[in-house]
């Protein structure tokens, strides 16, 4: 009770549910604007990455992996390691591609038939600001996939917003009179 005006305050106002329900869609829409710069972030990174410029690399090593996930079934991954040479200083890479995006196979066969051999040589992408930042395969900007998660992140945020303004509602309808509090 606010002893100057004799109004409660409003955590005596709001009930337990209105305010559970409140905090349910800040969450919400909390994370839902959390994903928003990080999908700009990662469209940025791989904008960026079909400008890198190009060099040589000798294959060290060369063999292919196998993942097995929960939806898919195996899938076959080459993993390389190779050297380049960027302003006469030498780096060793091991980056095929960003993230899930990595060629995949079927077959062991077919991902060993495609393997280049240890010592030839294969084309990488560097980042000139840092040349030890490389890659085989730069990411192509999949439109489709941009929108599916941009539309994912505004519905997370949309459904906060609209459970912000149900529960608002309700707490507006259940709100406890002025006055002292009572008991019911």
């Amino acid at each position: 009770m606010d002893a100057s005006t004799g109004e409660p305050k409003w955590q005596e106002r709001v009930s337990p549910n209105a305010r559970f329900a409140i905090i349910g869609a800040g969450i919400f829409v909390f994370f839902g604007m959390l994903m928003l710069p990080w999908i700009f972030q990662e469209l940025r990174r791989a904008r960026d990455m079909a400008t890198w410029p190009k060099t040589e690399a000798t294959i060290l090593s060369a063999s292919v992996e196998s993942r097995t996930s929960e939806r898919e079934s195996k899938r076959y991954i080459q993993r390389l390691r190779y050297r380049y040479v960027v302003d006469e200083m030498t780096f060793v890479g091991d980056q095929v591609s960003v993230g899930d995006e990595a060629p995949s196979w079927m077959s062991p066969l077919g991902a060993e038939m495609d393997l280049p051999a240890v010592g030839s040589e294969i084309a990488i992408h560097y980042n000139p600001r840092n040349p030890s930042d490389c890659i085989v395969c730069v990411p192509q900007l999949a439109i489709g996939e941009l929108i599916t998660w941009i539309w994912l992140a505004g519905g997370v945020a949309l459904i906060g917003m609209i459970l912000m303004v149900v529960a608002f509602v309700a707490w507006r309808k259940e709100r406890l009179p002025p006055g002292p509090p009572t008991s019911r």
